[in-house]
Formats: structure tokens, sequence, C-alpha cells
């Protein structure tokens, strides 16, 4: 038995050595096994679909990578305040999942679920109460709520009358308390559940948030609107947009509604004149969205559309005007689905403060954590009310320095807290007692010593955030001296990208093009017309001046340079110079008027000067990686890269 006990031992002590082993060394920096195969492994299955790389392809990336990782810290960058700064940011935010109770997550994610499944229709009376409140205080705000609603129980008055005489929320006691409908995270988080776990008709024992106390009266309850996917036409008319500009576009909008009254195609309308050209080439469809996910009116009139196909009539918000028409509805999304919005959302809210609890909990347990209540009241009585108004002095308490509380076998005395007491102090913020503010600056000592104790732990704890914040710091330093040695040099260097472009002209040509001008008409009729009349030189002015008289949908001109492929329309038109060519796409008619033949040719420096910098970019990295590898030696070991290419292959 003790036999295979000591294989055993050595057999995982031989695997964690592997892993651990040096797979490559510059100069006198190694790298092991151990993150050359986590970085890419997640690299790996990012790039999978777009551009696969095997081991030995990118062992040699990384290398690279490493080569000018070097390079920044043998140049002090990692040192700089700059860099420093940053880098601690980066880790602030990648710690935060590790600092979490993820069974509590869960708990409270599935319940944000459910909740999404359901609307509340809720009106509630409030008798506001100030959070740091007096016990009095307090105590006095509790039975006057809990009297309003003994009276309301009792039959003596309704519920909106006494939200109407007694609420202290302005926004809803004309209305009788009446909130209307909600769903998760609407509210904050007490008033949430108390709404979702009080029955339709019955009112809720009251609950205290930040604002005060409440009672919650539950009107109705129904399943989500879930999601709704629109078409829309849109015309750009804000509190911006000039009067005439803005009458003009109230006109046209009801013109396009006639249109679709008639008959006409709500997908061609959109594509000829919608304002929205994200969308106008799809025919104004948007993605599918829910509750609150878009301006209220918009949603309004969206989620009021019965059947597909079923349009509004013309609406104004604050943007412009709009028509929408009903694609599609759909109920609420899947778990799944939702879910890392949900993640996300719970992250922000009060809700999140449970998970920091549990966390807490936890931590005190595992680090051994004790404390002395009895030398924290030696603390109460020096202190006195100049606390409250930041003028109490902490060398009223130089005499106290006894052990306060313990942590994984470290002593935190009373001095430290005093310490922390004198400046909270003067960040005002006060309430009216004394020992309970004492207190509660002293729950967040002991509860930010722990979360910094646990802070300066994680890299040892947890290996795959180690790698990562690793990762993190490299990348940073990549950043920084890559801008330094390749982006602003691409930039700034005018004489050296002039003579990378002369020598590599070739690789910046224009297509053959044409100067095209198009009209889009209302019928093949008007498009005849229009074609006769550029085949006599009129002008674009000329033209829509002609047509536009009654209506400004008759005739759309527009002009550019198209090469093929880049307008369907002019794809099919006639490219000779000076010809004119009538073009039916989608059921629509476009006049194509071919102003000038443009024959293929290098693009001017300033035409092309974005994909210039980026080719001169890549040149420039690929002088600096050579002169690197000319810089510092670099050793690898063979044996251990087979090892590991045989386990990723």
């Amino acid at each position: 038995m003790k036999k295979v006990l000591l294989m055993c031992a050595v057999l995982v002590s031989s695997y964690l050595n592997a892993q651990q082993q040096v797979l490559f060394s510059i100069q006198d920096e190694n790298t092991t096994a151990e993150e050359f195969k986590a970085v890419y492994l997640k690299n790996r299955d990012i790039g999978k679909d777009i551009d696969p790389k095997t081991p030995a392809e990118y062992l040699d990336l990384f290398i690279k990578f490493k080569l000018k990782v070097k390079e920044a810290r043998d140049m002090g960058l990692d040192t700089l305040p700059s860099f420093t700064r940053e880098f601690q940011n980066y880790r602030k935010q990648l710690a935060q999942p590790y600092k979490e109770d993820r069974s509590v997550d869960s708990i409270l994610l599935h319940e944000a679920y459910s909740r999404l499944k359901l609307e509340v229709k809720a009106a509630h009376i409030m008798v506001d109460l100030a959070p740091n409140a007096l016990p009095e205080d307090t105590l006095a705000a509790y039975k006057n709520i809990m009297n309003l609603r003994a009276q309301v129980v009792k039959g003596a008055v309704s519920f909106e009358n006494q939200a109407r005489k007694f609420s202290s929320d302005p926004g809803s006691k004309e209305n009788g308390g009446d909130l209307g409908y909600f769903t998760v995270f609407d509210m904050v988080y007490p008033f949430e559940n108390a709404a979702y776990n009080t029955s339709v008709g019955e009112i809720s024992m009251p609950i205290r948030t930040q604002f005060g106390y409440h009672i919650v009266k539950v009107l109705d309850k129904r399943p989500s609107s879930g999601t709704v996917q629109v078409k829309h036409i849109f015309l750009i008319s804000n509190e911006k947009t000039e009067q005439e500009k803005a009458d003009a576009a109230a006109a046209r909008i009801q013109e396009i509604y006639g249109r679709l009254v008639a008959g006409d195609d709500f997908d061609q309308l959109a594509r000829q004149f919608s304002d929205d050209k994200n969308t106008s080439e799809q025919g104004g469809l948007l993605k599918p969205f829910g509750i609150n996910q878009m301006m209220r009116e918009f949603e309004s009139e969206s989620f009021a559309l019965k059947n597909p196909g079923d349009y509004s009539k013309p609406f104004k918000t604050s943007i412009g005007w709009h028509i929408v028409q009903l694609v599609d509805k759909q109920p609420t999304p899947t778990f799944e689905e939702s879910k890392a919005g949900l993640e996300q959302q719970i992250s922000r809210d009060s809700r999140s403060a449970k998970s920091r609890e549990v966390f807490l909990a936890n931590l005190k347990k595992e680090y051994n954590f004790t404390e002395q209540p009895k030398r924290l009241k030696e603390i109460y009585k020096v202190m006195n009310e100049g606390y409250l108004t930041g003028t109490w002095d902490p060398n009223s308490a130089a005499k106290l320095n006894k052990t306060l509380f313990t942590l994984n076998g470290v002593d935190y005395n009373q001095q430290a807290f005093i310490q922390y007491l004198d400046e909270s102090q003067k960040k005002g913020n006060k309430g009216t007692n004394v020992e309970q503010e004492v207190y509660k600056q002293y729950t967040n000592f002991v509860n930010s010593t722990v979360m910094t104790y646990e802070d300066s732990q994680l890299e040892s704890k947890y290996i795959d955030f180690k790698l990562l914040v690793n990762e993190y710091r490299d990348g940073i330093l990549l950043f920084d001296l890559t801008q330094e040695n390749v982006w602003n040099i691409a930039s700034r260097d005018s004489v050296g990208l002039l003579e990378f472009y002369q020598a590599h002209t070739n690789n910046y040509m224009w297509q053959d093009r044409v100067d095209a001008n198009l009209y889009s008409c209302e019928s093949e009729k008007v498009a005849k017309k229009v074609e006769k009349m550029a085949k006599k030189g009129a002008s674009s002015q000329e033209i829509e001046d002609k047509f536009n008289q009654e209506s400004m949908l008759v005739v759309v001109a527009e002009n550019g340079k198209f090469a093929k492929g880049q307008n369907q329309a002019v794809d099919q038109a006639s490219w000779e110079a000076n010809a004119v060519s009538v073009v039916s796409l989608d059921k629509r008619f476009i006049v194509v008027q071919i102003a000038e033949f443009l024959k293929s040719q290098p693009k001017k420096l300033e035409e092309c000067r974005g994909l210039v910098i980026s080719d001169y970019q890549k040149q420039l990295e690929q002088d600096w990686i050579l002169s690197l590898k000319e810089k510092y030696t670099i050793k690898i070991n063979q044996e251990v890269f087979r090892s590991l290419e045989a386990e990723l292959n």
C-alpha cells in the first residue's frame, strides 16, 4: 500500500514538474509549458474558425510576443506610474469574479430569470425615512406604515385613498400609488421581492428600502411581453432640425403612409426613403427587442401590433418620425439566452450584496477570523459628538492599542481602526448617533481588511487568475511599446510613409469605376421621362425640380463613384461615358447616367492613407522583431515542446 501511494506521489510530482518545465527562455527570462498551454488553448478556441494555428505556429507568435515584453521590461516601462495605474485597474476588474460567492450568484440568477417571465402591476404607499435614521425615528415610521396598512386591511379606507393622502412618493400618490407594470430590475430589490412574493389583490407587510418604508398592493400579474421584431421607416426630425425640414419630414411621412395604405411595399419604401441607413437596405429590419430596450413610444407602437404584416400609423419620438411593421413576436428568451445579460444586471444591482455577504462569511471562516467585542466598546467610550461633524480628536484614543480582531494569525489592533475612523470622519455624511456610526465603520473596516487580504492571495490560490493577470500585464507593456516603436512612427514618419507607398504603388489601385448620377423613380413612366431629360443634359437639380413639384418622393437623386459590386443598379447599366440606362431593381426603376468612365489607376496617397499606414506598420514590426532576435538569445527546449505538441494536437 505504501508502495502504491509512493508511486502515485511520484506520478503527481512528475506531472506538476512537467507543467512547470521551461519551454523557452529569452535571455534570463523563462516561459513555462504551463503558461504556453493555457494561452494557446484560450486563443485556439477563440480563433479556431477564423485563423487556426498549430502549436508550432503559435509558439513562433508567442516568442515574438515575449521578445517585445522583454524589451519593454528592460526599458523599465513596467515601473512607470502610468503603467502601474493602468495595470492595477485591469487587475481589479479581473479579480472581481474571484471575490463573489458563485453559489449565491446562481440562486440570484435563477430567481431573476423566473421574474423575467412575469410582469407585475402594483401600487404602493411610502413613508419616507433616511437610511441612517435613529432607532426611535425608524420605529415611528414603521408604526405609521403599519397603521396605514391596518386601516386598509380592515376595510376602513381604500388603498388608493391612503396613497393619495399619506404616501411620500410624489410620482405615484396622485394615481393612488399605481406604478403600472414592471419586471425584474425595474425596482430596487427589496421592493421587487415584495411585489413578486405577494399575491394579486393582497397587500405586503412593510418593507424597508433606501427611500423608507413601503407597503405594496399587487394589482395584476401577467406573462412577460417577450420580444418583438419590426421593420421601420424613419425620417429624422429632432430638436436640432430646422423648422422647414421638420415640416417637410412630417409631410413626407404622411405621404409614405398613404403609399402603404394604397398597397405599396413596406420594404421598398424603407429602402427608398428611410433615413436609417443601417437598416434601409434590409427593408428597415431591426433586431428583436423587449420592454425597456427602445424608446417608450417606439416600444408601445411595436408591441401593440397584433399580426405579422400589420403596420402602425406615423408616430413621433424625440429623434423623428416612424412607421413600424410587425415581423415577429417571441416569448421570453430561454434561460441560456438570457443568462449573460442577467448576470451583468445582477452585478450592478443591490442584490449582488448578498453574494458579498456570503463570500465574506466564508473568508472569515477560512482565515480563522476572531474578534474582541469588548475592545470595540473601549473605543465607543473615547468617541464623542465631534466625530459626526469631523472634529473628533483621535489622540483621545492614543492609549488604546489592544488586538481588535485576528485574521489568519495576524493581529489588527485598536489603533489601526482608530486611524480608519479618523480618515472616515473627514468624509462627512454622518448620521446622528455616534455609536451607530462607529459600529458601521467597524463593519466596513473589517470587511475591507478581509477583502484586501483575500486580494493579496489570489495569485497563489488560483493558477488561472495568475496566468490571466500575467497575460494582461504583458499585454499592456506590449501595447505601450508597440505604440512607440510601430504605430506612432507609421503615423508621424511622413517621409518613410511616402517612400513605402512609392515602393508598393501596385498594391493600391483603383478598379475600373464610373462617375454616375442615379435617379430612383416612383414608376417606369417617370423613369422614361427622366431618362429623356438626362440624355439631353439636364442637371440633377433640374430633374428633381421638374418631377417633385407635388411630392418629394417621385424622383430621388444621388451621385457617386462606383466600382463593380458596389451598387446593383450601376452594375446592370451600360458602362460607357455619357450612357443613360433605365434599370429595374426590386420593383424600383432607377435611371443610371454615366458621367465619366474611370479606368484602373493608382490611388493617391491621400485616398488610401489608412491602408498604407497599416501595411507600413506591418513592415516596421517585422524589422523590429528581427532586431530583437539579434539582441536577445532565444533557447527553445525542443523535448518539452515535442511533448506539449503531442498533447495539444
